[in-house]
């Protein structure tokens, strides 16, 4: 059995949630304010975004903050937060554009070369070129 840190385990969360956002993104892009109120692909859309958020928090890297450093933005932090607390007050425009923001930056290449950083500072190795 491997040790798997607390880094490692929250991109692995970041990585399932952004591949559930693809997924429940292509059924929602094409929908209006009015069909979004009610939907839950919708629901589930700023379900995925505040998991994100909430689990980007706790990243101990800094460098792999930096790489990341969308998912800490105002507009996510202020959409979780409507969310959360006011969900009927969201603006499902801003909604998509971060959604397209977050599934445009955070790619897969993106989350695996976070992952090296993680391990190779675990092994101790120190690579200032990543």
């Amino acid at each position: 059995m491997s040790y798997i840190s607390k880094d490692e385990q929250i991109l692995g969360k970041i990585e399932r949630y952004i591949i559930a956002l693809a997924d429940i993104y292509k059924d929602v892009k094409n929908l209006n304010d009015d069909e979004l109120e009610y939907n839950r692909d919708a629901f589930a859309m700023m379900q995925c975004i505040t998991n994100i958020y909430e689990v980007f928090k706790h990243i101990d890297n800094d460098q792999v903050g930096d790489k990341l450093n969308v998912l800490s933005s105002r507009h996510i932090s202020k959409l979780r937060n409507i969310s959360a607390h006011e969900y009927s007050a969201i603006n499902w425009k801003i909604a998509k554009e971060v959604c397209e923001k977050i599934l445009n930056q955070v790619t897969k290449d993106k989350l695996d070369s976070c992952m090296d950083i993680i391990k190779s500072e675990l092994n101790g190795i120190k690579d200032y070129a990543l």
